[in-house]
């Protein structure tokens, strides 16, 4: 196991389309760079994860660092830095397996010397470990360029939680497995600049892996579902209060990762509760910030409805869905879409930037609308109004029960998740603006995925050091 790296150094994004193992690599010095000497120059493949290497080399007096790796068309990468050094070392990620790569690196001193080397390698298989993807591409013009993040658990076979990149072409640009026994299912991802968030799904605990594929963090939080990074080390998730009369509920909890220490809660029973109670009655699974408010949305799963809660005053704003039963209290400011319109079990809504409208996951149920969707729906908070913009649905229809995700790219598509366990193939589709499918990946029948989001410009390395 390497040790832990500092986070970032000067970085270079994909070109290209990035695309990973290594075989053993045969060293040249360019013998037409006199000036500086280069010696040295290895390629090792990352233990961790065989779509990454690290690439090193020494040169006789300090120097800058730049290495250029291409990779036939799909990949072709420039990483490098400034900073003076003699011992010169990168890390590069995003590589496809089997793929047959040149790389050539170059030191210049501060004289202005220049050193340069070549060499060559070919990234190693995948790990068994891995799930073979299905996918096809019928608009492959109206992509949205990128890659997708997804969490990725066996169902069946229980195996550790993985987390993956995968790029246009649905190929493995990037992997990571927890450590431990639990597959994780309804797990949060989100991705930065050192690695990846990951929140809470069954047993997993909050953690961050790096890019390197190394576990660099972890926090004893019981959470679920969703969790946000709100900066200066702040936390916001969703937990549960088990000081609710008769049954558990869901809460919001802002946690200090400085302290670990919670610094603010907010307990759904306390402002809503359905009439009677009963088990797992809230269900919240999304948690989002209203733009330009100290406000969040939470999408409550099991009551079919949303909620906007003022975190200043504890308040609920006002609930927008069909719940399935009576609930108090019954003067809540209520937003409700006509019959034909509504949505049931939804997942993971998404505000626009000015929070007029919102983007949802409609599950769909057996007692409403036995489809799922994905629905655009304008809001009007003022006169506590909603109606329909846009769906889209696959052909044929699918009814996914369990999990779901929507998120607006930005060319305009839309990138959909209609997550299973068991009993189908989870899928991942993206969708035109005007309902026609760009994208469609499926997995294995017996692995589930939940969210899914697109990284518009995906990382391919850094220098080390720094």
């Amino acid at each position: 196991m390497r040790p832990a790296r500092s986070a970032l150094g000067s970085l270079f994004l994909c070109l290209t389309a990035c695309s990973g193992g290594t075989s053993p690599s045969t060293e040249r010095i360019d013998a037409a760079a006199p000036a500086l000497g280069l010696a040295d120059l290895t390629v090792t493949e990352n233990p961790s994860n065989a779509l990454s290497i690290y690439v090193a080399w020494s040169s006789e007096r300090p120097a800058s660092t730049k290495l250029t790796v291409r990779c036939g068309r799909d990949y072709d990468t420039v990483l490098g830095s400034d900073v003076m050094a003699t011992e010169h070392e990168v890390f590069v990620m995003g590589l496809y397996s089997g793929a047959e790569c040149d790389l050539d690196v170059e030191s210049v001193s501060e004289d202005g010397a220049t050193g340069t080397a070549t060499t060559t390698f070919t990234a190693g298989a995948l790990p068994d470990f891995l799930p073979e993807l299905q996918m096809w591409i019928t608009s492959p013009d109206r992509q949205q360029p990128g890659w997708t993040l997804v969490n990725l658990s066996n169902q069946v076979g229980m195996d550790p939680l993985i987390v993956a990149l995968i790029d246009e072409r649905a190929r493995y640009r990037w992997y990571y497995q927890r450590p431990g026994p639990d597959p994780g299912g309804s797990t949060e991802l989100v991705a930065g600049p050192d690695g990846v968030l990951i929140g809470g799904g069954g047993n997993v605990p909050v953690s961050r892996a790096n890019w390197e594929g190394e576990q660099v963090w972890e926090a004893g939080l019981f959470q679920h579902h969703d969790i946000r990074a709100l900066g200066d080390g702040r936390y916001i998730f969703l937990g549960v209060d088990y000081a609710c009369p008769e049954v558990a509920a869901d809460s919001i909890v802002v946690w200090d990762e400085r302290t670990e220490s919670v610094v603010d809660f907010w307990s759904h029973c306390e402002h809503y509760r359905p009439v009677p109670f009963r088990d797992d009655w809230s269900h919240l699974n999304a948690i989002v910030p209203f733009p330009g408010t100290n406000s969040v949305l939470i999408s409550s799963r099991n009551e079919s409805s949303l909620f906007k809660v003022n975190l200043d005053t504890d308040d609920i704003e006002w609930m927008f869905g069909f719940p399935p039963s009576e609930f108090e209290p019954a003067d809540l400011p209520r937003i409700e879409l006509v019959e034909g319109e509504r949505f049931y079990l939804q997942h993971a809504p998404e505000l626009s930037e000015d929070g007029r409208s919102l983007l949802l996951f409609d599950n769909g149920s057996d007692f409403g609308r036995r489809n799922s969707r994905v629905v655009e729906v304008a809001i009007d908070e003022k006169e506590l109004e909603a109606r329909v913009i846009r769906e889209f649905r696959p052909v044929p229809d699918v009814l996914a029960r369990l999990w779901g995700d929507a998120d607006r790219l930005p060319n305009g598509n839309v990138l959909s998740v209609w997550g299973s366990r068991t009993e189908t193939p989870s899928r991942i589709i993206e969708f035109f603006p005007n309902g026609d499918v760009v994208w469609h990946v499926v997995t294995p029948v017996t692995w589930g995925v939940y969210r899914a989001d697109r990284i518009v410009e995906p990382l391919a390395g850094y220098v080390l050091g720094e």
